[in-house]
């Protein structure tokens, strides 16, 4: 499953998408409601992509791939829903201990959350979540 950052589409993952379609089943999280929706309806919308993909996949041999705050957005549902469970989170330039882009877009219910702490504590996920986290560049991204 590959979820983009702030403001992007699908489309934005197309290239890694490709790369990884020659070996895997690619899903783009695509359309999320950036501008409108808070932290909890966000991850919300990944979980029922996510509970689409699990329906077919066997083992729940699901990976994760998330740039900047869509990387932000598996960590915390990973961490807000022990249900879940992955192969593998890749986060890609996600900024895990600061988001400052409340300052420049403000009135984003989500980034306002994020901003306001109620997200950065260490995350809860669980080792039987979870086969292997890894993070690539982490904080390099404003958002």
């Amino acid at each position: 499953m590959l979820i983009p950052g702030f403001t992007q589409g699908s489309g934005s993952m197309s290239e890694i998408g490709k790369a990884l379609s020659e070996k895997h089943n690619v899903v783009y999280v695509g359309n999320l409601s950036w501008y409108t929706s808070s932290v909890k309806a966000l991850t919300a919308q990944i979980l029922e992509k996510y509970r689409a993909v699990q329906k077919n996949e066997k083992n729940h041999d699901i990976s994760l791939v998330g740039h900047s705050f869509g990387g932000v957005l598996g960590v915390v549902l990973l961490s807000d829903t022990p249900d879940v469970r992955m192969n593998r989170l890749v986060t890609v330039g996600s900024p895990h201990d600061k988001v400052p882009l409340a300052i420049l877009v403000p009135g984003i219910p989500a980034i306002q959350e994020l901003e306001a702490d109620i997200y950065r504590s260490k995350p809860k996920i669980q080792k039987r979540q979870l086969n292997r986290f890894t993070t690539i560049a982490a904080g390099n991204d404003i958002i």
